[in-house]
């Protein structure tokens, strides 16, 4: 038997380069909680492990879903996946996560007369929504994408926490 090595000078056929992509892709994240204990690897749930679970159960469990919608595809689920490892790796926790009455998953968000959700629906689109309760609401489209998703995570995150106002929420200009 003879050894031998691959021509290394030749580019490999089928291979993609860096410089290829035309879209950007998620690029999977891998959250570290700060509150990890070095002594028993454990961490505190910090508010998203009940999130995951329900997010792991709305495509299995029909009685989740709302009437007439349909249940939240794996793809919808799994975009919501990469928004809630967003939301926990900058602390932003959701109120809850439900599945959509249009067809897919909703993370939404409640502080006092705001509200606010990212849905990602079955048929690939996602929208973002922030409300104050009285005027307009604000929605936009978000691609799928990491910087899409942690712009939207920001987005929402300063909107909650922003002083009420009596201003027009539709009026307000948000850098992205």
């Amino acid at each position: 038997m003879t050894d031998t090595t691959l021509p290394y000078l030749w580019p490999a056929s089928g291979v993609s380069y860096s410089g290829d992509r035309k879209r950007e892709v998620i690029q999977p994240r891998h959250v570290v909680p700060r509150d990890t204990s070095a002594a028993t690897n454990q961490t505190a749930d910090a508010g998203f492990d009940h999130h995951y679970a329900k997010l792991r159960v709305l495509g299995k469990d029909r009685s989740l879903v709302p009437g007439g919608a349909e249940a939240p595809t794996a793809n919808a689920q799994a975009f919501a996946s990469v928004l809630l490892n967003e939301l926990q790796a900058n602390r932003i926790v959701p109120t809850r996560v439900v599945a959509s009455a249009e067809g897919g998953v909703a993370i939404c968000f409640v502080n006092g007369d705001k509200y606010a959700d990212v849905e990602f629906l079955n048929s690939g689109e996602i929208l973002g929504v922030v409300s104050n309760r009285r005027d307009k609401p604000i929605v936009w489209a978000i691609d799928p994408s990491s910087r899409e998703l942690a712009g939207a995570a920001h987005r929402i995150s300063k909107f909650l926490d922003a002083p009420a106002t009596s201003e027009d929420a539709s009026k307000r200009t948000w850098r992205r």
